[in-house]
């Protein structure tokens, strides 16, 4: 009934299973969740630059951001934003290296453009930026020749069926009836 998202929906009820459904286990994942979406930027942000202090840097100052621990506190979708966006620029970084296998480079290219899907499915606000930064990382992979046809078809078809349920929603005009009583403009 647009009350949660698949991309938050059926990883909780994965982890849920394994853990037990509380309120307490609910946020525990999240917060997890927020480390390793930390942990990975950093990462990231390691193999980018290529200097070894720098993943300590960017580690210690995102887990000083207040925004991705705030969130992880509500059972809600938007605590999987910090994921989900880690997720694609950790692999749209694998993607960009040169000494990795084309076969990887395909995949973590179709992982990384796959999880900004869901990051767009998962928080309304960040449909515009999600998307703005799918086609900009479609086109950089696509110019340095980090993907060719078959897998920019594969691309588009995985996108496809993974925007398939939010286009669904946006059409049932129930789903954005929560959205649209706190617009302000």
């Amino acid at each position: 009934a647009g009350r949660a998202t698949f991309p938050y929906l059926y990883p909780m009820l994965l982890f849920l299973s394994f853990f037990g459904v509380t309120a307490v286990n609910a946020r525990f994942i999240q917060q997890i969740l927020t480390i390793i979406a930390c942990l990975l930027t950093s990462y990231s942000v390691k193999l980018w630059i290529n200097k070894k202090d720098i993943f300590w840097f960017t580690f210690l100052t995102s887990l000083t951001l207040p925004w991705g621990f705030v969130q992880a506190n509500r059972i809600w979708d938007p605590s999987f934003v910090p994921v989900y966006f880690a997720i694609y620029f950790f692999f749209f970084t694998l993607s960009m290296k040169k000494s990795t296998s084309p076969i990887y480079q395909n995949i973590y290219a179709t992982i990384a453009l796959s999880s900004l899907v869901l990051l767009a499915t998962v928080y309304p606000p960040a449909r515009i930026p999600a998307v703005a930064i799918w086609i900009y990382s479609f086109v950089w992979l696509m110019k340095d020749k980090q993907i060719k046809l078959p897998l920019i078809l594969i691309i588009i078809i995985v996108s496809t069926i993974l925007s398939l349920p939010l286009a669904f929603n946006l059409l049932n005009p129930d789903f954005n009836s929560r959205t649209a009583d706190l617009l302000v403009f």
